[in-house]
């Protein structure tokens, strides 16, 4: 059952963060035979939603969630520039997916209570030490074998634990009933000054194409181009009424450098571990929960490390390419023309 109080106890594994990293690190661990307790600050799993929640569907399958959280399922990813016009589509069979984010973490969550995990909400933790104490608020201390540390983009507690120098921006999205049915099986990004400072804006069929998702991440004015997507979708298909808005930080990167202190692990936004083009940070914790979870379990940290570095090599990569496509854009989106001249065939998540 879900615990809103808290007693004295002391348990193998206590894990900070109830959303997708540490709900899918709490699951393999409890799989694994090990004890586990969940501290979430939010009263509620899920809420606020945060991101948008398009993945690859290499990344999808690693999850092995089923499709009950599936809205939105896309075989072409559409890019788009300041003139509206088409500089590059990328094709998949299918492409990418996109996971209802409230319905994932209530999923992950309700397995975890099913494999006999605990979940504490409105438990906002507020610091750990490297040897596995959990200090939470009102001066109450946890003692644990081991600690994972999820606390999402805020880093509340990893920023200083895992000492990440992380690029960020903010993103905000919405939920709009469109007058006109569209295309369901692609979606849009768009790219250019107009649109965005150091990022993209996006529009996402969902629900058959009858709604979409419509958001923008930039270093500035989020809003006012959010209000600008929203004037220009409603003067192509019409937006019948907009609902959830939403708002949070976007982080760009680089990876932390070390994802083991002491007795604590690190995972998601709190190593920075988001891809720096396209956002978002389910692809990292679909390659880093298992081996996180079987690290802990042999007591051997050099499995997660071996992981982990193989992980940050790559978006390293795609950290510095992006840094220099957003610096040369005019250049970098002719570049991108010629190179996807032609439908291309890519991974949505593995792009460097």
């Amino acid at each position: 059952m879900v615990v809103k109080g808290l007693s004295h106890y002391s348990e193998q594994i206590g894990i900070i963060g109830g959303g997708p990293a540490g709900l899918f690190v709490a699951r393999e661990l409890l799989r694994l035979g090990l004890k586990v307790d969940v501290f979430e600050a939010s009263k509620q799993i899920g809420r606020p939603p945060h991101c948008t929640g398009i993945v690859s569907t290499r990344t999808f399958e690693r999850f092995s969630i089923g499709f009950d959280c599936v809205e939105g399922v896309y075989r072409e990813a559409v890019f788009v520039d300041e003139r509206l016009r088409v500089f590059a589509r990328v094709e998949g069979t299918p492409l990418a997916i996109k996971l209802c984010r409230p319905c994932l973490e209530e999923l992950l969550a309700i397995q975890v209570l099913e494999l006999g995990g605990r979940l504490f909400l409105g438990a906002k933790a507020t610091h750990v030490d490297s040897q596995g104490k959990l200090f939470l608020e009102r001066g109450r201390v946890k003692t644990y074998d081991h600690i994972v540390v999820a606390d999402g983009a805020t880093r509340t507690i990893s920023r200083k634990l895992f000492k990440s120098q992380c690029s960020w921006l903010t993103g905000v999205e919405v939920r709009v009933v469109l007058q006109k049915r569209v295309r369901c099986d692609a979606f849009y990004t768009f790219h250019g000054p107009r649109f965005s400072r150091g990022f993209f804006a996006w529009f996402a069929p969902v629900k058959d194409g009858r709604e979409a998702v419509i958001g923008v991440g930039s270093k500035n004015a989020v809003v006012e181009r959010l209000n600008h997507m929203l004037k220009l979708f409603d003067k192509l298909v019409g937006i019948a009424g907009v609902y959830e808005r939403r708002s949070g930080i976007i982080l760009g990167g680089p990876p932390a450098q070390k994802p083991v202190v002491g007795r604590v692990y690190g995972i998601g936004d709190s190593l920075c571990t988001s891809k720096p083009f396209t956002g978002g940070g389910l692809y990292a914790i679909s390659i880093l929960y298992r081996p996180l979870a079987l690290a802990i379990r042999l007591e051997q940290p050099r499995v997660y490390k071996e992981a982990y570095g193989a992980l940050t090599r790559e978006l390293k990569l795609q950290h510095l390419y992006t840094k220099i496509a957003r610096n040369t854009w005019p250049l970098a989106k002719k570049l991108l023309e010629l190179v996807f001249k032609r439908k291309c065939h890519i991974d949505f998540d593995k792009h460097s």
